[in-house]
């Protein structure tokens, strides 16, 4: 449904009528007669305007689902996507022992999403979330707080220019892989309001895979695997920038059908 120019206009209302309220959506309709006071209706109003701009819902009401979890988040972090979900779930079912004593990196945490979602479901391992961003990492490390999540540690990186000193059993990112020509053409409530540094490396979108390249055969342990996010019609560019390298690749798709998942299995 879209009204007033804004898709999904009766989900988008729920979940603004929730916040403002504090309600789940079932205490929506528990609460279906409860008339709002002046309080509530001037920031349901604020909030309508800021979502007529065409500002992401999840940044007017600071909340993003991402599998389990209501993750906080503002515009220093990306607004969690399905296709990362998707990527979580596959390499949990490659996991079948949640026992299991493990290293995993998650490079360019953001709202610390994917690290989160791990931390939660193998407690016995030990989860490392970098970034560049200060204020990423304050939202990240403020969300595993919140889950009350101990095997998680943060730490400011610049992955293109530092390497952890720890060995890694799997290593996760999904990195800025828009290209600065893609970019211009994504639409407006992307470009006004996530961080560009989340999305783009401002070149050909491929900065971060040559690094890894070079970086991860130093930085897996025996039997390490890493699991990368990819861009539409990356896929063979990626695959001859890590040919140079031992690892196996194997590419998957995501509920699209595109070609979204890499993952590298280190001989």
């Amino acid at each position: 449904m879209v009204r007033n120019n804004i898709p999904d206009a009766r989900r988008n209302m729920q979940i603004l009528m929730c916040s403002v309220l504090n309600f789940k959506n079932i205490d929506l309709y528990l609460n279906f007669d409860r008339p709002l006071n002046e309080i509530e209706l001037s920031e349901l109003r604020g909030k309508m305007k800021e979502l007529a701009k065409h500002k992401p819902i999840q940044y007017v009401v600071n909340s993003a689902q991402f599998l389990s979890f209501s993750l906080e988040l503002d515009n220093n972090v990306l607004i969690p996507r399905p296709e990362t979900e998707e990527l979580v779930k596959n390499i949990l079912k490659l996991i079948p022992n949640r026992d299991i004593r493990i290293n995993i990196l998650d490079i360019g945490t953001g709202s610390g999403c994917i690290a989160i979602s791990l931390a939660n479901s193998l407690i016995n391992s030990k989860v490392f979330a970098i970034d560049i961003s200060d204020k990423a990492l304050e939202i990240a490390e403020k969300n595993a707080k919140k889950y009350n999540l101990k095997n998680i540690s943060f730490y400011k990186m610049d992955i293109l220019k530092q390497i952890p000193k720890t060995k890694f059993d799997i290593i996760i990112s999904n990195p800025p892989y828009v290209s600065d020509i893609e970019y211009n053409r994504l639409d407006k409530n992307v470009l006004n309001y996530e961080p560009k540094i989340a999305l783009t490396d401002e070149l050909d979108g491929l900065t971060y895979y040559r690094r890894y390249s070079n970086i991860f055969p130093n930085m897996l342990a025996e039997n390490g695997k890493f699991y990368l996010e990819i861009g539409y019609g990356q896929e063979e560019l990626i695959k001859e920038i890590f040919s140079v390298t031992n690892f196996t690749l194997k590419v998957s798709k995501d509920i699209y059908g595109n070609s979204r998942f890499l993952e590298g299995n280190y001989n």
